[in-house]
């Protein structure tokens, strides 16, 4: 069966790349801090990559509603994506 997606609330989608934006945050922020903790006289405070967490995910908010607001436009133009889904049975 062929669908077609027409819409994407900006909002929803907003809120589901912000989580997504942070659990990447706090995995990937531990890493950042490891040349702090070996001592480089050039790396970052070791408290960056925690300030800099919540503005990643703020950002991520944005651009992801800037862009499902973009796209529900671009599909009332040209009619969206189109899918195919099948029906599992039992389901």
């Amino acid at each position: 069966m062929i669908q077609r997606i027409v819409r994407i609330t900006p909002v929803q989608a907003g809120k589901v790349a912000a989580v997504m934006y942070g659990i990447m945050g706090v995995v990937f922020s531990p890493f950042l801090m490891v040349p702090a903790l070996l001592g480089a006289k050039d790396a970052f405070p070791i408290w960056t990559p925690l300030l800099v967490i919540p503005l990643y995910v703020l950002g991520g908010f944005v651009m992801t509603v800037v862009m499902a607001w973009l796209y529900n436009l671009i599909a009332g133009w040209v009619g969206g994506i189109e899918v195919t889904l099948q029906s599992q049975p039992g389901a």
